[in-house]
Parts: structure tokens; sequence; C-alpha cells
């Protein structure tokens, strides 16, 4: 059996990384330039407890959000709020508001895929 990938390993045509292997502490992990991604833009959010980030939107850029560990609660300009969990996923369109806080006691990952909307 293979060992786990923890840090990055590129090859002819592919590349597989560890979020913990590409940044520490809280913030953005840069997964598109890790892995040298180029067809959408991708990150993953390391978010702690409490932390609400502000609202925000985008011109042309969909979102998907992904939580791989914790909670986030993700509020909408609508004036909804919606609770994901570990395997919650969320599209959101470019011009809707949204807001994201983390929830629990440890930290969260959000893997934000972004595309820009073919016109």
């Amino acid at each position: 059996m293979a060992d786990e990938v923890k840090e990055v390993v590129k090859g002819d045509g592919y590349a597989l990384a560890n979020i913990e292997g590409i940044g520490e502490g809280y913030g953005f992990r840069k997964i598109r330039s890790a892995l040298e991604v180029t067809a959408f833009g991708i990150n993953a959010i390391v978010i702690p407890a409490g932390y609400e980030t502000g609202a925000h939107s985008h011109e042309r850029q969909e979102e998907t959000y992904f939580v791989h560990r914790g909670q986030i609660e993700l509020r909408i300009g609508d004036g909804s709020r919606h609770r994901l969990g570990p395997g919650g996923i969320a599209r959101v369109a470019p011009a809707t508001v949204r807001w994201r806080q983390g929830w629990l006691c440890r930290a969260r990952r959000r893997l934000p895929r972004g595309a820009r909307r073919r016109r």
C-alpha cells in the first residue's frame, strides 16, 4: 500500500496534496497554485470557531462550499441562515450576498471552488 500524501506531489499530468501540507494556522490554503489548477479557482479556508467573514458577493464568480470538518453557518442576503456540518455542500450565485461564520471549538475546512460563469 502506498504512503499517505502529506505534502504536494506532482507528476506528469497530476498533482496531489493534503490541506495540512499547503499551509498552517487559520486562513486560506492556495490549492489552485499548489496543484497548478488552471480550469477554475479552488481554495481551502480554515475558519476558527466564532469567526465571521464580512458580507460579500462577486461580479462573475460562482462559489461552491464544502465543509470538511466542524460546522459553518452560511447566511444569505435574503435573510436565510443555513448550518452546514461535515460533508455539507452549498452553491452560491455570483451576485448573491453571503456571510460565513465558524461553529464549534475546533477549526473547520471550507473548500470554495469558484469558476466564472460562462456567458
